[in-house]
């Protein structure tokens, strides 16, 4: 599948000149005619009077799943405490002495000899315990700390990515139910061929997956830079196979590549109403109307249409199977 292969190469290492031009290539070959926006006839009459499409963030979207770095919990709390021991032999506060360290560093379990070091050199930190109690709580602790750094850095990284979703597909019957008013609004096509926020370099397929695992690069953050994208961009191109019906491309947009391309002069622009995010699309391509919109923003989106030369389709229901065409107005 060239999606899976697509995003093995995209993410692979961002200073492989040749993976990535293979990348773009890949996608280049595959990137459809049209990616097509499901939307109420409400907002629907907006983006088309002046081509503003609303912009999603993590934290507002029907996936509790979005954006998230999944990984392996018992992995990600060993580096912790890995990370742990080394940096706290070398501790002033604690007073280990040179044997101290050396007990550590040549045990079989160094962790457990660090706790045994800690409960008999200060009292205080053991007080009204016993060693097992003292050992539990402090594991403990510790669990749930290394949990809370990771999921705490995974919600930093959310807050800076803003993006837009689309499909390949205008007559997907669940999407004209959950997106698009239960089939009272519309779909509009577009062609980003030549769209500065949409072309191919932030436009992606999404690729369903029965789940993903970060924990390398959260362990190793510091030390690539092919993980900094990964678990920037990667969490929001992947997805439960459960929404596979979707076909979804996305535009990512983050928020400091955006300031930049505003300072540019880029087109696209980003506009704010009511505390919601908008960027400007281009000019729609087409328009399916659902199969039960009101007259009234029926005749409204044919009026819009008409004025500005956009081509407008009627969605109707096949005969002889569950499947949706459309026909011309």
């Amino acid at each position: 599948m060239w999606k899976k292969k697509y995003h093995k190469l995209y993410f692979q290492d961002t200073r492989d000149i040749k993976s990535q031009a293979e990348a773009s290539i890949l996608k280049e070959d595959n990137f459809p005619k049209l990616l097509f926006k499901y939307m109420k006839a409400e907002h629907a009459i907006n983006s088309l009077e002046d081509d503003f499409i609303k912009v999603s963030d993590p934290f507002h979207v029907n996936d509790p799943f979005e954006g998230e770095m999944l990984f392996d919990y018992e992995m990600i709390s060993q580096q912790y405490k890995d990370d742990l021991l080394i940096r706290q032999r070398e501790d002033p506060n604690l007073n280990f002495s040179d044997e101290d360290k050396n007990l550590i560093v040549n045990s079989e379990n160094p962790l457990n000899s660090f706790m045994d070091i800690v409960y008999n050199n200060d009292s205080g930190r053991g007080e009204g315990l016993t060693m097992e109690e003292f050992k539990l709580e402090f594991v403990e602790t510790f669990d749930e700390f290394a949990q809370y750094s990771v999921k705490n850095y995974n919600h930093e990284l959310k807050k800076q990515m803003l993006f837009v979703c689309l499909s390949e597909s205008n007559n997907i019957i669940p999407m004209w139910a959950h997106y698009a008013g239960n089939h009272t609004g519309v779909c509009i096509g577009y062609d980003l061929t030549d769209f500065e926020l949409g072309s191919e370099e932030t436009c992606h397929p999404i690729l369903y997956v029965q789940g993903s695992d970060f924990t390398e690069e959260i362990n190793n953050i510091d030390n690539a830079e092919r993980n900094k994208l990964k678990v920037l961009e990667e969490p929001f191109l992947k997805k439960s196979h459960d929404w596979s019906y979707e076909k979804e491309w996305r535009i990512l947009i983050d928020k400091m590549k955006l300031r930049q391309a505003l300072k540019l002069g880029f087109s696209s622009v980003m506009d704010r109403r009511e505390d919601l995010c908008f960027i400007k699309f281009p000019k729609p391509v087409c328009v399916f109307l659902g199969l039960n919109i009101s007259a009234d923003c029926k005749q409204e989106i044919i009026k819009i249409c008409k004025e500005r030369g956009i081509t407008i389709y009627k969605m109707i229901k096949d005969s002889s199977r569950y499947n949706l065409s459309h026909m011309e107005i």
